[in-house]
């Protein structure tokens, strides 16, 4: 069987076209030599290669609404998915997103325009997923210098809290928010009894208090790199339980003493 292509898009002539204007300069905008055309140009050309040859091909990091415009057009007509990573939806350029190298990521923070046409087109099921997009460089890396310090943010810890508090706030819905976070990734990446609550398929459930929330401190970081871009943010408070497999894992934050060995998961794509 042919596998699933993920593709991180970003054309490369673009970005070496870009990088050559500004590689004499010590502190760049990221987005200028990233730049947002970068993006569209590799997506319009994924478009033109999946409807030549059939291939399931999914989006990592859509970042502009000129990508999701690309898109738009396909949707139900070639096997194209996509997906959109929290600092595009809870950071921009005038929002939160000028921290320096930390906010330093690939694709870049891009301006609020296109912030708020990501959070439409979630709403509008134009956006297939969430990921995270993990990176958790440490704060010496990116302490360097622009050319050296690496690009990425650290994701995975604050994705379902910025996500519940967005549900609360009315960004997102319930059903939607479900969709996006386990049935669609489930569906997308063949991931056999996963996604729903179902006779038959893992119980993996999140209980949580609908609408409690907190705002992010320092004290609450606890990846492995120590820092994160979205202190101040609203979040949502710890769930009230977590099951794996059926089995309680966590308790309001804390995880269970007798966690069980994870176990491998069945892939059922065609």
């Amino acid at each position: 069987s042919k596998g699933l292509i993920g593709v991180h898009a970003e054309d490369q002539d673009c970005l070496a076209a870009a990088h050559a204007k500004w590689v004499g300069h010590a502190r760049p905008v990221h987005n200028d030599v990233r730049p947002a055309e970068a993006a569209v140009l590799a997506v319009r050309t994924l478009i033109e290669l999946v409807r030549a040859t059939g291939r399931a091909v999914h989006i990592c990091h859509v970042s502009t609404a000129a990508e999701i415009a690309e898109l738009e057009p396909t949707r139900g007509a070639l096997p194209i998915t996509c997906e959109v990573a929290p600092h595009h939806l809870f950071l921009s350029v005038e929002k939160g997103g000028d921290q320096g190298n930390y906010t330093k990521v690939n694709p870049p923070i891009r301006p609020e325009l296109d912030r708020r046409a990501l959070w439409t087109a979630v709403k509008r099921g134009r956006i297939d997923s969430f990921a995270s997009d993990h990176a958790p460089h440490t704060k010496a890396q990116k302490e360097l210098d622009y050319w050296d310090a690496p690009s990425g943010i650290p994701g995975v810890g604050t994705l379902m809290p910025l996500l519940l508090a967005a549900m609360k706030n009315g960004r997102i819905g319930c059903e939607r928010l479900v969709q996006m976070c386990c049935e669609v990734p489930a569906q997308v990446f063949g991931l056999a009894n996963k996604g729903r609550i179902v006779e038959g398929f893992d119980a993996d459930i999140v209980l949580i208090r609908e609408g409690a929330t907190t705002r992010y401190t320092q004290a609450m970081v606890q990846n492995h790199c120590g820092w994160s871009p979205y202190l101040g943010k609203e979040i949502a408070v710890p769930p009230d339980l977590v099951f794996v497999q059926g089995r309680r894992a966590a308790v309001s934050g804390e995880l269970m003493a007798d966690l069980h060995p994870g176990s491998h998961v069945s892939y059922d794509r065609p």
